[in-house]
């Protein structure tokens, strides 16, 4: 049954990887001196969107550490993504690697990706990575200070704050 399962997943790589650099990825730009338009088309998008696809391959194969290599590359050809930099710090924060995954969150953060998931990682990092448990609530607020109907986050800032009976925001 792996063998099965590997097989797919390989296929399915490699599908997406001939789809991605088959489809023409790029920008028009405007010509300002005679106003024709011109696409730029670069075979940097072709290999992001192929390395994307990997990572996210391997995320769901548990395979962390070959996924955060992924995403150092992605990051490299493109610093101002916060996508890539959530699912890195995401990774990082699977195997324990704690400090690492919150600059990732925050760095995320600072490109307003996925604001209130940074924040609820965040907390979570601090609370059962770190053991900060006043860190862990102050993100946790931030988290429901967005997502204010959220129970799962409720219950874990009640369990932080063993001496109140309901989070009043």
């Amino acid at each position: 049954m792996v063998l099965k399962k590997d097989v797919f997943i390989a296929s399915c790589v490699l599908l997406l990887y001939f789809f991605a650099c088959s489809q023409k990825e790029g920008r028009i730009t405007l010509n300002p001196k005679n106003g024709t338009k011109t696409e730029v088309i670069s075979r940097k998008d072709c290999d992001t969107s192929s390395l994307r696809t990997e990572a996210k391959i391997l995320y769901m194969r548990d395979s962390y550490e070959e996924a955060i290599l992924i995403y150092d590359k992605l990051i490299s050809y493109d610093s101002t993504n916060g996508e890539f930099y959530y699912n890195r710090g995401y990774c990082l924060a699977q195997i324990n690697r704690d400090f690492e995954a919150i600059n990732d969150f925050l760095k995320s953060i600072s490109f307003n990706y996925r604001l209130a998931s940074c924040y609820k990682n965040l907390g979570l990092v601090y609370d059962a990575g770190l053991n900060d448990k006043q860190k862990a609530e102050e993100y946790f607020i931030k988290f429901l200070e967005i997502e204010p109907g959220d129970k799962v986050v409720r219950d874990l800032l009640r369990n932080l704050r063993k001496d109140e009976k309901e989070v009043d925001l």
